[in-house]
């Protein structure tokens, strides 16, 4: 039996390609790679992401795509990565006070 071809891919690969075979959209940009093996960041998503001339972005490969993340200022303010989500509004002094609770191993028991 085949494997369906966005089986085992992350949520964001799924969603990139459903996007890909939906065909153009109005935010989707296509940009060349220099012989230097050089892209350039389109104007709107320099725009929207707030990205400057000297930035440094993160390079990520996933499920065979690319993913460029602007590199933040300060790692502790800013979680980076496709899950930040899961550590949003969390208190992390509260987390780490309780934490070590938890480490219980097999030979303490």
């Amino acid at each position: 039996m085949a494997t369906p071809p966005n089986e085992g891919l992350s949520s964001i690969g799924r969603r990139l390609l459903d996007a890909a075979r939906a065909g153009p959209l109005a935010n989707q940009a296509t940009v060349k790679v220099s012989k230097r093996y050089q892209v350039a960041v389109p104007s709107l998503v320099r725009r929207q992401l707030g990205i400057r001339s000297g930035d440094q972005l993160l390079v990520e490969v996933q499920d065979g795509m690319i993913i460029l993340i602007p590199r933040p200022k300060d790692y502790a303010q800013a979680p980076t990565g496709l899950h930040r989500e899961v550590s949003h509004g969390i208190d992390a002094a509260g987390y780490l006070q309780k934490e070590p609770g938890a480490w219980e191993t097999s030979w303490e028991s």
